[in-house]
This record gives C-alpha cells, structure tokens and sequence, in this order.
C-alpha cells in the first residue's frame, strides 16, 4: 500500500488522491516540505487503486503502447519572439499546447498561486490563460484540482514532472482512456522543498511586501545566465546565480531536493510521455542567449505532433546525444549537509548564513567569473567534435 504521513518521501504527484473513490487521500506538505499522502482510514476501503496508480511505488515507468524504437529528436525555437522571450527555454511548450488546443484538447499545465505561494496545476481551454506555464516553475505543484476532472471523458494534452505523468498513464490506462491524452514531461533536475521556497521569500521580502510573480528564469541577463526574479506589489528584485542567488545556488547544488530526486528513474530518454522537453544545454548552443527547446519524440502520437510544429517553430532534427548532453545522466550524490540545511529552515534561521556555511561548494564555485565557464564549455565541446 502507500505510504501514508507527512514524515514520509514519495513522489507527490497526487494521482492517488486523485483516483480515490471515496477521497480518504488529501495531499499536504510534509515535515520535509513535499507534497505527500494522508490517508483517512476511516474512510478508505482497501480497494487498492492508489497502489496501481502510484509510479513510486513501481520503480519502473509505464511504456507507451506506442512508444518508438528509436527516439527522434529535435531543436526548436518559437517563431514568436515574445513567447521564445517569456519562456524559460525556446517555447516549444507553448507552440504544443498552441496546436493540441487547436486540435480540440484541454491544456493541463503549471501556474504559480500568488495567494498561497504555491505552483499548481489548472485545467483551462483559453490560451491566454495557459501562458501563465510559460515560466517553468521550480517547485512542486499541487495537481489534485488540476487533474480532478482528467478521468470524465474529453481529450487532454498534459504538461508535468515525468513522475507525475507515470503516474498519469498508469491512471489512463486502468480507465482505457490513454487514447484521450497527450504526455509532455521534462528533462526534470528534480524538486526542492517548500521549506526552502518560504524561507527564500522570508529572506526577501519585507513587512506588508507580497509577491505577485515569481520569474524563476528571467532571461534578462541571457538564457544561460539563471537569473531568479520576483515581482512584489511595492518593487522588482532580481538576482544571477553568479551573484549568489539564495534559491538557485540551494537547489541547483542539490542541498534541498526531494528525496527519490536524487536516484531518478527518469533521466535522459526514459519517460512515460509522448514528448519530452528541456533547456538544450550543451557546448553546441552555448553561444545562444535566446533559448533553444530541447525536444525528443518518445511515441508515435509525439512525432505526429512534431509533425506539425513548423506551423509555429523553426524546427530543426538533431542527435539525441546532442539534445540531452547538459541533462542529468546519473544519480546524484545526497550532501551531507542536506539535512542541516533542512533543519535550519524548520528553524528559520537565517537563510544567507545557512548558505555560506553549509552550501560552500556553490558560491565558491561562483568565483569563478560566467563568461570563463561558457568559454570553457565551448572548448570541451569543440575538442569533443573534432
């Protein structure tokens, strides 16, 4: 069965509580700072729905019915300057959505809730309304309201973390729906606590300050820069990761992220979607400041999508090596001071102290100037490929 408590890990994708019959699951934060289930077992029946569902509990991702033998995969960038702008990468996502909402489908994706400091997923047919995902958002959303209604018929095209969409397809699958859904998951670096998100705004803002809209790659500063932005009701603060930005510098050096985070089952190729996303990293496009999206077709209802993507993207085939060379390959290490961190912001000490003291690797790591590491990153690249 699953794990029930908010002292536990899982993946906290929420498909569980979504599929309960009699809802005895909720989802809540954990001691932790993660989206976890509670079960009332007073009103649950042991039907056993939540453990088919559940994708942390299999160990192994649910393989598409139609998924290809060799994976296509592709560069692409948003002919709209202002959507390529808005997004964290090249707006591929958008342009999906864009044509899967002109197909007739429901769009299922990410916002950021101002009100209770949260990300989300919504359902919505507007698309104007749906570019409220064009900013990824770096922290776990709540799914339960934006996947409620998934299973009552209609078509969906589903934009989540790989582990939510395992647990989506096995969802699917079980209702003999799959048919009604389009998958698009990520190149996904993992998730950090909410522990950390409240102790970041604690940090930066002030009495009577509320945050309007977190922009958690603002490319101001250039895609390759990583610059963190909130935009308050009273200012704009921004932040690179060069100047040691309190968020990225936690997360990116893995001192904050969920525990099954660190042994991913879900890196590079292998995913339960029809399409992948990301940043196409890599010494190749290391000179582009625009934002190139990194794509891999996983099954035949993926390629066909891509099919039709140059009606809105300049779409270009590439190596699969090529587009998943700056993802995650391996496990991570957990750090040791991981759970000091973790504790210190239960504690609400303070957050730059935490930082210096227990995430040193970072903002030494920082001293080294930007520009020197895209040279450096180019230089490999053109060894590599010589």
């Amino acid at each position: 069965m699953i794990s029930n408590g908010i002292n536990i890990s899982c993946y906290g994708c929420g498909v569980c509580a979504t599929t309960c019959p009699r809802k005895a699951i909720t989802i809540t934060l954990s001691t932790d700072g993660f989206w976890v289930p509670v079960i009332d077992k007073g009103i649950c029946i042991d039907c056993g729905i939540c453990d088919k569902v559940c994708a942390y509990l299999d160990k192994k991702y649910s393989t598409p019915v139609d998924r290809l033998i060799e994976v296509k995969a592709y560069a692409v960038v948003n002919k709209d300057e202002i959507i390529r702008k808005t997004s964290t990468s090249g707006g591929a996502g958008f342009a999906i959505a864009t044509y899967m909402q002109q197909l007739g489908y429901t769009l299922v994706g990410v916002k950021y809730d101002n009100k209770k400091n949260i990300a989300c997923h919504f359902a919505t047919n507007d698309l104007e309304e749906f570019k409220q995902t064009m900013n990824s958002k770096y922290i776990p959303s709540y799914t339960v309201d934006g996947f409620s209604d998934l299973m009552k018929g209609g078509r969906y095209a589903v934009f989540g973390t790989p582990c939510q969409i395992d647990s989506l397809r096995r969802w699917a699958k079980i209702g003999r729906k799959e048919n009604n859904f389009v998958f698009v998951d990520l190149f996904c670096h993992g998730v950090p606590s909410y522990l950390h998100w409240q102790a970041y705004l604690k940090y930066h803002l002030k009495v009577g300050e509320k945050l309007e809209n977190p922009i958690f790659r603002d490319k101001r500063n250039g895609w390759h820069t990583y610059t963190m932005s909130l935009q308050t009701n009273k200012r704009f603060i921004s932040t690179p990761i060069q100047r040691n930005d309190l968020f990225q510098n936690i997360f990116l050096g893995n001192y904050s992220l969920n525990q099954p985070c660190y042994h991913c089952v879900y890196r590079e190729h292998h995913s339960a979607a029809d399409l992948r996303l990301g940043d196409l990293w890599g010494g190749k496009y290391s000179k582009n400041e625009g934002g190139i999206t990194g794509v891999l077709a996983l099954t035949v209802k993926g390629e066909k999508v891509m099919e039709h993507l140059p009606e809105l993207c300049d779409v270009k085939s590439e190596k699969e090596a090529i587009v998943v060379a700056g993802q995650i390959h391996h496990d991570l290490s957990v750090p040791a001071s991981r759970e000091k961190i973790l504790d210190g912001f239960r504690k609400g000490k303070y957050l730059p102290f935490l930082y210096f003291l227990y995430a040193s690797r970072m903002w030494m790591k920082n001293l080294l100037p930007y520009k020197m590491k895209r040279l450096i990153k180019q230089l490999i690249y053109n060894f590599k490929n010589k």
